[in-house]
């Protein structure tokens, strides 16, 4: 069966010579495709995809789609262009091993979802990346709870087609979209030995990033399910005072031998990051252009 992977792209340059590195060591066969979808980088993204497109060209295909910003639209966009039967989902800062494709290929069945494992990268050993570690792409945690994230995750097009498109959101479009698959008899299978390699985020500014962007897609998700802004709202707010997820992180911190120093300031700015979900999560209902937040 053949492969389109699909893989969305904005302003990545900092990741993309990493993942060419890898995908151009993974065992692809003569009809499968990689769709490189630049959702409107404004870096040299664009520069390093056509220069793999012209070194590949027979794998590589290369689309400018800037009508949506999201990685979901992106993806969105990809499903319609993609020729082969198996659709595969990755991001744009991992590294797939070398068996990767192969090994979706002889676990992929009808009427099932691979989760594939999304091992983080844990290099400056600093408190940002372990509380990333702990929060964000536990894929085995995810796939006990029935979701898959598209940072690693393989269907046929066909039960993709069943399920539908992702929903039109910023951010958690993929747990949305394992809802929908599970309700319509999808099962959902973790394979450890699928594996793609994802940096972990290293500064508050990164996480603040990241948490943001998830509150913003919730923002959409109300918005789609026209549900009242104060509803949400109440959400968010009540987030500030969820003091248990301080306690948690601070005591993984702390079997971590990092300093009661260095756990006060993380949950100083932790607050700091509460106050942006909520701040983000009425952008997103609203639908203020998330570039124009500086959301990526």
């Amino acid at each position: 069966m053949s492969v389109s992977v699909i893989i969305p792209i904005y302003n990545s340059q900092t990741f993309l010579n990493d993942l060419f590195e890898a995908l151009n060591k993974v065992r692809f066969d003569d009809n499968d495709e990689v769709l490189l979808i630049d959702n409107g980088s404004t870096d040299t993204s664009a520069d390093i995809c056509l220069a793999n497109v012209t070194n590949y060209p027979n794998l590589y295909k290369y689309y400018r789609y800037v009508d949506k910003a999201g990685s979901y639209a992106a993806r969105n966009f990809a499903v319609n262009k993609a020729k082969g039967r198996i659709l595969v989902f990755t991001d744009s800062d991992t590294k797939p091993v070398s068996n990767w494709i192969q090994g979706i290929k002889s676990s992929i069945s009808e009427g099932c979802v691979i989760a594939g494992k999304i091992s983080l990268e844990i290099v400056e050993h600093n408190i940002w990346e372990y509380y990333d570690f702990m929060a964000h792409l536990n894929s085995e945690k995810e796939f006990l709870n029935s979701n898959v994230a598209t940072a690693n995750m393989a269907v046929l097009k066909e039960d993709f087609v069943k399920v539908g498109f992702f929903e039109d959101r910023f951010s958690g479009g993929d747990y949305e979209w394992s809802t929908r698959a599970v309700s319509k008899g999808l099962k959902i299978n973790y394979c450890p030995d699928i594996m793609v390699s994802h940096p972990t985020r290293k500064t508050f500014e990164q996480i603040m990033n990241k948490e943001c962007r998830i509150a913003y897609g919730v923002g959409n998700h109300y918005n789609n399910l026209q549900r009242h802004v104060g509803e949400l709202a109440i959400i968010f707010f009540l987030k500030i005072f969820k003091f248990d997820t301080n306690y948690r992180c601070s005591k993984y911190f702390y079997s971590k031998n990092f300093s009661i120093k260095e756990i006060f300031y993380f949950n100083v700015k932790y607050l700091c990051v509460r106050i942006g979900q909520l701040k983000s999560a009425i952008k997103g209902y609203r639908n203020i252009d998330p570039r124009i937040i500086n959301l990526k």
